[in-house]
């Protein structure tokens, strides 16, 4: 699990490895406007446009 820090100051808890949201993030693949899907802890689906990501980590909340 990681948590994405977004433009605005909010943060969401995603269910994915750091490994694979670092290499969405430095990959040309997607662009800045681009959206990426994410699911959320409690199941929830969301699409965070990868420009308005400004930090993640990896978690260890489950």
């Amino acid at each position: 699990m990681i948590d994405i820090f977004l433009s605005g100051g909010s943060f969401l808890g995603a269910c994915m490895s750091y490994e694979f949201f670092s290499a969405i993030m430095t990959d040309d693949f997607l662009g800045a406007d681009d959206f990426i899907k994410v699911k959320l802890a409690d199941g929830t689906r969301v699409a965070v446009r990868k420009g308005d990501v400004c930090a993640f980590c990896e978690s260890t909340d489950s």
